[in-house]
């Protein structure tokens, strides 16, 4: 099931991290609320004062409204998709992160932007769903509904996105590499690695996007 946050204060949070640096796949069905602000879909990051952190984000606050996937480390560095992404309807988001110095954003399967600046973490510690960590503090948060957020411990390929975003099942892509699933059966409960999401806000229950697995 997917769920609604309030852009002020609700978001999920775990205490630990399917993956910690490249290579990973963040991807998710959002549905925003408008595309004035830029907003975190989901991340990962540190619970103590450091900024280092990864995410994936629907920039609307940025020219061109492009999804957006980013990492603050020992550099900062973000690829944009070349799409834009609409309001109140439902979009699919993706950020393959390949290596250290290699990443890459897709929108609804395509519109693909790269970015190859170098850039490590450490200490990452946090998954977040609608919000990001920065120095501790947990803010942009997310205004709309997020489904369907999953980590793969590996960089998909074009083709392994454009079918997610075609409805195919995650755990059905890289099934091997998939640490990270909030299913719609249980939607804070990671039916992959056995995570659990703590709901601050509180987030609500919202309708999935409009498929069937």
């Amino acid at each position: 099931m997917a769920r609604s946050y309030n852009g002020t204060t609700a978001y999920l949070i775990c205490s630990s991290a399917p993956v910690t640096a490249a290579p990973f796949t963040m991807s998710c069905w959002f549905n925003a609320a408008n595309v004035t602000a830029t907003l975190v879909l989901m991340s990962l990051g540190v619970n103590t004062g450091s900024t280092h952190r990864f995410a994936l984000s629907a920039a609307g606050a940025t020219a061109g409204d492009p999804v957006t996937t980013d990492v603050v480390g020992s550099a900062n560095a973000t690829a944009s998709t070349t799409t834009s992404y609409s309001a109140n309807v439902w979009n699919h988001a993706c950020g393959v992160h390949a290596s250290s110095s290699s990443r890459s954003v897709y929108l609804n399967g395509g519109g693909v932007g790269t970015n190859t600046t170098s850039s490590t973490t450490t200490g990452i510690n946090r998954t977040l769903i609608g919000a990001r960590l920065n120095s501790g503090s947990v803010g942009l948060f997310w205004n709309g509904k997020v489904a369907f957020p999953c980590i793969h411990s590996a960089a998909l390929t074009a083709e392994e996105i454009a079918s997610l975003f075609a409805g195919k099942n995650p755990m059905l892509v890289r099934p091997d590499s998939n640490p990270f699933f909030l299913s719609p059966y249980n939607d804070r409960a990671d039916i992959r690695g056995g995570l659990l999401m703590t709901d601050n806000g509180p987030t609500t229950a919202a309708d999935d996007p409009p498929f069937y697995w």
